[in-house]
């Protein structure tokens, strides 16, 4: 896999609800300390090849992020065959997302 996935609204059904194993969403923006705090994280996890890693541009994705109830950034979407399994709000250190995904 090796980088993150810059994704669009047109491509969420493709790219996260139609695959088959773990995908990782990172929603952010770019005036956000947070966001940029997390971003070599969703970089590590997307070099370890398991998971899929996709990055959402909440200014450019704005009717996704509604539909997916993002409130706060960044916000950590975890997705095991379309479907969603948990959600997370703010910067969780590494380890702790780790984690989720092996429960995901």
């Amino acid at each position: 896999m090796g980088k993150p996935l810059n994704l669009t609204e047109e491509a969420f059904d493709a790219e996260v609800l139609n695959y088959k194993g773990v995908v990782v969403m990172d929603v952010y923006a770019d005036w956000c300390g947070p966001c940029r705090v997390i971003a070599p994280v969703m970089d590590r996890l997307a070099e370890r090849g398991d998971v899929k890693v996709v990055k959402v541009n909440l200014e450019q994705n704005q009717s996704l992020c509604r539909q997916l109830g993002v409130t706060a950034l960044p916000t950590i979407l975890y997705y095991r065959d379309g479907k969603l399994a948990h959600k997370d709000e703010g910067v969780l250190p590494e380890q702790a997302i780790i984690d989720r995904i092996a429960l995901t």
